[in-house]
C-alpha cells in the first residue's frame, strides 16, 4: 500500500446561499416547500475512491460549484396517514 502526503496551502472556504418558501393549507392537510441553493467552495479537498483498482486518496481541487433546488410535498388525508413526495 502506498501513501501520499497531501500538502494543504490554504484552508477550504465557501460562500453558500439558500432561499425557500413554505406553504400550509388552512386545514393542515397539504404542505409544500421549495428551496433553492448555491454553493461556491475554494481550495476543496475530497475523498476519491477508484472502485476498479480498489484504491482511495484525498484529492485537492481549486474550486467546486453546486446549485440546485429541493421540492417537498406532504398530503395528510387523515390523522394517521401522511403521504410525502420529495
Amino acid at each position: 500500500m502506498h501513501s501520499k502526503l497531501l500538502l494543504i496551502s490554504k484552508p477550504e472556504s465557501e460562500f453558500p446561499t439558500e432561499t425557500g418558501v413554505q406553504y400550509f393549507s388552512d386545514d393542515n392537510k397539504i404542505m409544500g416547500r421549495v428551496t433553492a441553493f448555491n454553493r461556491n467552495v475554494k481550495n476543496i479537498i475530497f475523498f476519491y475512491f477508484n472502485l476498479s483498482a480498489f484504491l482511495s486518496q484525498y484529492v485537492k481541487q481549486n474550486k467546486q460549484k453546486d446549485h440546485g433546488a429541493d421540492l417537498e410535498i406532504t398530503f395528510k388525508p387523515t390523522k394517521n396517514i401522511s403521504l410525502k413526495a420529495f
